[in-house]
């Protein structure tokens, strides 16, 4: 059973690093769009993210969907369009996720196609944050975001490789402990180290949900063995750093999502008082 609709799902992140010149910023999460259209059309969807008044645009990777059946495929045209609509809503920080790791990986003779969508994203006014930084300014305060991009075994079907502290910082460094940190991390697994490593808010995917939800159970089908993924979709905490899961847009591999609307997640910023 296919949605053809979506929800909107609104989080509040409260936190004390949260500058008070970011209160009430919005933040609009994308993720696993996998060249889907959302809804009715591409505009309609753009328009529905518009609405929302978000004054930044995270996209938390894969916007496109790399195949191989036969020969190498990357299928990007409903990604593209979408993502050349949503810069003009607001600035859009882009990590990618497997699909584009895979895309990169594939691609022959210098990676070119791969590299002609990093440029045509930077063309288009987007930060493309593959294992790199950037900040979210505001009223002369800042806050950071960092895109997460793990090799390819720690996608793995089976005996996937597990990203502790020392892989995450060899791919992004430190975590900035004088901002408010956002990890934009494809894969919520390893949730444990991105807190470890001193993320304040994760933004992840890559579950889709858990494809099929049951009340009382929740998403029953992850993107790598077992069944039954524990951040399948919603919000967690562990020590002090929160992970908003989406349960994504599109579908891959699986054609069908049930009890399980696409999401559009907004984020809503709330500084919080320190005490004394």
């Amino acid at each position: 059973m296919q949605n053809t609709g979506f929800v909107t799902i609104n989080y509040d992140i409260t936190s004390p690093k949260i500058p008070a010149s970011f209160s009430g910023v919005r933040i609009a999460v994308l993720v696993d769009l996998h060249n889907c259209v959302v809804g009715h059309s591409v505009e309609q969807f753009a328009d529905a993210v518009m609405r929302e008044c978000p004054d930044a645009i995270l996209l938390a990777g894969d916007m496109i969907t790399e195949e191989k059946k036969g020969r190498h495929r990357v299928y990007r045209g409903n990604a593209h369009a979408l993502i050349r609509r949503l810069v003009r809503i607001a600035p859009v920080i882009y990590a990618p996720g497997n699909h584009e790791l895979r895309w990169s990986l594939e691609d022959r003779f210098g990676r070119p196609e791969y590299r002609w969508w990093v440029r045509e994203m930077q063309n288009l006014g987007v930060e493309y944050l593959e294992n790199r930084s950037a900040f979210l300014s505001r009223g002369g305060s800042r806050i950071r975001v960092t895109g997460l991009s793990l090799p390819k075994e720690c996608f793995r079907l089976l005996h996937r490789r597990t990203a502790d502290v020392r892989l995450i910082e060899k791919c992004v460094g430190k975590a900035d402990a004088g901002h408010f940190q956002i990890l934009i991390a494809h894969e919520p697994f390893d949730f444990a180290s991105y807190s470890e490593w001193g993320a304040d808010l994760v933004t992840s995917g890559h579950c889709h949900g858990g494809v099929v939800r049951l009340p009382g159970i929740g998403g029953m089908i992850p993107t790598t063995i077992p069944l039954y993924p524990k951040y399948d979709r919603g919000r967690f905490w562990k020590n002090g750093t929160e992970l908003i899961v989406s349960a994504g847009l599109g579908m891959h591999t699986i054609p069908f999502r049930f009890n399980n609307p696409p999401e559009l997640v907004m984020l809503t910023l709330k500084p919080e008082k320190r005490e004394g």
